[in-house]
């Protein structure tokens, strides 16, 4: 039997709309080119909205661009308080291609082999100028897009640098050694658009290995000294957003945060190591380290400060001439986060920090400095704590000269309102206490305790496991005092509340504003 196919109302409504769609996108698709000038003139404004000038001369060769030096300076505000006054840095490359490939992208070519030159001027004694040679193997750049967003897709088998001269104020001096950089199956992709006035970044950037290399001598006679430095991180990749708004200027950071200024970027990698090493004939050290990875992130805006990093399994190795033994440790994580506003305010803004310390291995030759009798278990140390809380800013903290006032007024740039411990973990020699907090305060008050502090009223939850034992060998082994060791471990087994054990209490802790404090409701008379 064969059927026949009609179609209905419904069909051709989804047919004519169908069409009329894939008449809207092809042709804007088609439109969607950028030129070489395009390319250009876009590197010209994002270059100008960070305060670089850009100072080279591209040559029309048909319909493409040739730079054949390409050259941006940067000035330097003056800092008279420290001394330093006013100059700029300047980046020189060799030649650089922005080729029409015809289809409405633009290729960006460079030499296999090109030279770099870092210079700074300011007076005569800060001078300096860093020469450098930039190598590439399998490197491709693509512009696509249009004029007002630009996409540059990057991808190279290896990106290599190697720093060959420095000049100072005693003159040129060729490198006394190796300083190079090698960055190997880099892949990314960065796109910079502009949306009323203001330019919007995004980035994405992978890499399948990083290794550097820093091995150098002393140029001077009077000054001997070797410095090696070498390592590798293997799985790099980090992702990024901006934006810059229009008149951007880096040197008011304030204004610009007000203006909608933002950087976020974020970095993860898989694993790494590095060696340093150091010798003169006075001193020498050597530190060996490796992570099996971790992240990092930094962020700004008007919302505030976010900085957050963490490693996974780390080893240290460190030998000096200054101690009297090799140290070897490592830890399972450590960590450091804070987001903090920056910006003043009349409301209360939120922030919390962070310290991770976990599973610290103390070496045994610490030990038996610390426990030559092996009394105390010798259990990995761990640190863990987590903040958070609101407060206000009287003044901005990007605001230079307002914070170097405070400086030398001794003022205070804010004031807490509230504080939470909302983890606290402490594990040493056998013991473990848990904690956590939650504190108002009232700065409008003075605390019962210190005319220099805000009355503070809260609450705090304690558990404490082996702190006794602990207090107690402590004491045995004269690191404490034996009577205080004794009234503190009765303190805690009076006032404590037992849980899985004699040696397992839990405390809970209320503190009034008139300065009233309670341990599991028995008042203390601290006055």
């Amino acid at each position: 039997m064969t059927h026949s196919f009609r179609p209905g109302r419904r069909t051709t409504r989804l047919s004519t709309a169908l069409s009329a769609t894939l008449a809207a996108i092809l042709p804007a698709a088609a439109m969607a080119e950028v030129s070489p000038q395009d390319v250009w003139d876009q590197w010209q404004s994002y270059m100008s909205g960070f305060g670089y000038e850009m100072t080279a001369s591209p040559v029309a060769e048909g319909g493409n661009l040739r730079i054949p030096t390409f050259s941006m300076t940067m000035p330097m505000p003056a800092a008279p308080e420290a001394d330093v006054p006013a100059g700029e840095i300047t980046l020189t490359m060799g030649e650089i291609g922005l080729i029409d490939r015809g289809d409405g992208s633009v290729g960006i070519e460079m030499p296999a082999r090109m030279p770099i030159i870092l210079s700074g001027e300011g007076t005569e004694e800060d001078d300096f100028s860093i020469k450098a040679t930039l190598t590439t193997e399998g490197y491709s750049t693509i512009a696509t897009g249009t004029p007002e967003d630009i996409s540059y897709d990057l991808s190279a088998v290896r990106i290599g640098m190697t720093v060959d001269e420095f000049t100072g104020k005693k003159g040129p001096v060729a490198t006394p050694g190796t300083v190079a950089m090698t960055m190997e199956g880099a892949k990314g992709t960065s796109r910079l658009g502009t949306v009323a006035g203001s330019t919007t970044i995004e980035q994405s950037f992978d890499l399948v290995k990083l290794i550097y290399t820093v091995d150098i001598t002393n140029p001077q006679p009077d000054k001997p000294g070797h410095f090696k430095a070498s390592g590798t991180i293997d799985g790099l990749s980090s992702t990024g957003r901006g934006v810059l708004p229009d008149g951007f200027d880096p040197a008011n950071l304030s204004a610009a945060l007000d203006a909608g200024y933002l950087v976020d970027g974020a970095m993860r990698y898989v694993s790494g190591q590095g060696q340093t090493e150091f010798e003169d004939p006075e001193q020498s050290f050597k530190i060996a380290t490796s992570s099996e990875g971790g992240t990092f992130r930094v962020a700004m805006s008007s919302a505030g400060l976010a900085y957050d990093v963490l490693s996974r399994n780390l080893t240290l190795n460190l030998e000096s001439s200054e101690m009297p033994f090799p140290v070897a440790t490592s830890m399972t994580a450590f960590g450091l986060g804070v987001d903090v506003p920056v910006s003043a305010t009349e409301e209360a803004q939120p922030f919390n920090a962070s310290l991770t310390l976990t599973d610290l291995v103390v070496p045994e030759m610490i030990w038996m400095m610390a426990d030559p009798t092996n009394s105390l278990p010798h259990d990995p140390l761990t640190a863990e704590v987590d903040l958070s809380g609101k407060g206000r800013l009287f003044v901005d903290l990007t605001d230079e000269a307002a914070m170097s006032q405070l400086g030398k007024t001794g003022g205070n740039p804010g004031e807490v309102d509230s504080l939470s411990i909302d983890s606290f973990v402490l594990k040493a020699a056998g013991a473990t206490i848990d904690a956590s907090a939650d504190f108002a305060i009232d700065n409008e008050a003075v605390s019962v305790f210190s005319p220099a502090m805000p009355a503070i009223a809260g609450t705090a939850d304690l558990r404490l496991t082996g702190v006794m034992g602990l207090i107690n060998k402590l004491g045995q082994m004269g690191l404490i005092p034996g009577p205080q060791a004794m009234m503190t471990a009765g303190m805690i087994q009076q006032l404590g509340k037992i849980e899985s054990g004699p040696d397992d209490v839990s405390a809970k802790i209320e503190l009034s504003q008139e300065g009233a404090v309670t341990i599991n409701g028995n008042a203390l008379p601290l006055r």
